[in-house]
């Protein structure tokens, strides 16, 4: 199945956060055609900012959905995205404000409750590990 080019997938994300009154930013921009995204939102309620990375990832089915991961700080996002940066240079980063806390990803987003079934020793990342293995086998 043909898949939409990243600078379209990442506009069309920004003009469904704008049209809802949310302010929207591309942090990074990676491959116009094929890049992968992370998406941060970020949500100010009563002076405290409360922040959210979702990454895309399979879940058990194998189906790609999104994996939101809560209760990180700025420093905690930034180490994981320079990470993310080193293994992937054509790698995208948005980042939404919305007072609601809304992501605005019409993709189905998993959370680790669904998750739960997973092996223990799963990692996320695997399926990106593996392709990068399998494009540069001597890594």
């Amino acid at each position: 199945m043909p898949q939409l080019k990243t600078d379209i997938v990442v506009s069309a994300l920004m003009r469904r956060a704008a049209s809802a009154g949310a302010f929207s930013a591309i942090l990074r921009k990676g491959d116009k055609d094929a890049g992968a995204y992370l998406l941060i939102t970020r949500q100010v309620t009563k002076g405290e900012v409360i922040y959210t990375l979702y990454r895309p990832i399979r879940n058990i089915d194998g189906a790609p959905v999104w994996w939101p991961k809560n209760g990180l700080d700025q420093a905690a996002i930034d180490t994981y995205v320079n990470r993310r940066i080193d293994e992937d240079p054509d790698l995208w980063v948005v980042e939404i404000e919305d007072r609601k806390g809304r992501h605005f990803l019409i993709e189905p987003v998993e959370d680790d409750a669904n998750l739960a079934n997973a092996p223990k020793d799963s990692d996320p990342d695997m399926a990106l590990k593996a392709a990068i293995k399998a494009v540069f086998p001597d890594r």
